[in-house]
């Protein structure tokens, strides 16, 4: 086309905050904040988002006639937004952006590559050394060569009387983890690490925030959770108990959906939905609140209180790491506006 198609995500996804129902992307979206461009045989540059990462998206354009060659290149969402409907039954719509600019520092570092290093992998090998230079490589560990996610349980709707309510369907019990998990390793030799996802009060659903930090009682109880850690402990198996502490649909102690749920550029609590892929569209049935950054340390020391005694191996925290969102509650403050600092906060 004379403009080319033009493509663009957020680095970590889009902002769920500001997200409009209706503008579902199509296409994989951002997961690390760098991009790169080869224009021949023996040159090209790739750029790493040093600071404001979550704030920031890659866009690219290509197949442009009027250009005559294509670009990629990263932006920053300086001020966040929500949007504002008309009446019910309108299509009316608008973006109406916060009075509040995003105050942490934005900065891109280039680095050309020439010869053998023009390529993917050289711009691999660029962004590591990025990684490393800032301390934000991890240490490097021994490969794992099979990675087992086990599901406990979801909540399944059901009827009594006519009166509707949910009840967890059992997939996975303890015991029944105990015994996958032990037959697989009596047969594979890999190194091998086991999640259990799922196991919560709620199951995969969204529930109360870290799912009550608790075991689900008809998946088992602590002591089976306990003879399986140390099935994977005696035979050198990673375990983790997974526990969601971002999403919530209800209230529990220390967790309000009011008080403790993120807010919009519009100082309205946010509501997140799961998205439908058969349909393409939200699911208006799942909604559910966004907890605000301010409160991750909070629920981690909650999870850990709780869990302390059950002597895990060890746990992971849900979408935790692979979403993120801007957050008004607090308007003396612009730590999260744009999802500025929620890097930060997560780690």
């Amino acid at each position: 086309s004379l403009q080319g198609n033009k493509y663009t995500s957020e680095v970590y996804g889009a902002d769920l905050s500001v997200k409009e129902e209706t503008d579902i992307k199509k296409g994989n979206e951002v997961r690390l904040p760098v991009f790169g461009a080869k224009s021949d045989a023996t040159t090209a540059i790739c750029g790493v988002v040093e600071e404001g990462e979550e704030s920031s998206a890659i866009e690219t354009v290509v197949g442009s006639t009027a250009f005559k060659h294509s670009a990629v290149y990263a932006n920053f969402v300086v001020r966040s937004y929500f949007v504002f409907k008309g009446k019910k039954g309108s299509s009316d719509a608008k973006d109406v952006y916060s009075q509040y600019l995003l105050s942490s520092p934005m900065s891109i570092r280039y680095y050309p590559l020439v010869n053998d290093k023009a390529n993917y992998t050289g711009m691999a090998e660029a962004y590591r050394k990025n990684l490393t230079e800032k301390d934000k490589m991890p240490t490097l560990t021994e490969d794992v060569n099979l990675n087992l996610t086990l599901v406990g349980g979801e909540l399944v709707p059901k009827s009594f009387l006519g009166i509707p309510y949910t009840e967890l369907f059992e997939a996975t019990t303890l015991e029944d983890a105990y015994n996958i998990t032990e037959e697989i390793s009596s047969q594979v030799s890999a190194k091998t690490t086991v999640n259990l996802k799922g196991f919560t009060s709620t199951g995969v659903d969204v529930g109360t925030v870290g799912g009550g930090f608790t075991v689900a009682e008809n998946l088992g109880k602590v002591a089976d959770l306990q003879k399986f850690n140390e099935l994977c402990k005696n035979k050198s198996i990673g375990m983790y108990f997974d526990f969601e502490i971002n999403k919530f649909k209800s209230s529990s102690k220390g967790f309000k959906t009011f008080r403790d749920g993120a807010f919009n550029a519009g100082d309205v609590n946010v509501l997140a939905y799961d998205h439908n892929i058969a349909t393409n569209a939200y699911e208006k049935t799942t909604a559910y609140h966004l907890l605000t950054p301010a409160k991750f340390v909070y629920a981690a020391e909650q999870l850990i209180n709780k869990t302390s005694k059950w002597g895990l191996e060890g746990v992971s925290l849900g979408s935790l790491s692979s979403i993120a969102y801007s957050d008004f509650s607090d308007d003396t403050s612009s730590d999260y506006y744009a999802k500025s600092y929620y890097g930060d906060r997560v780690s």
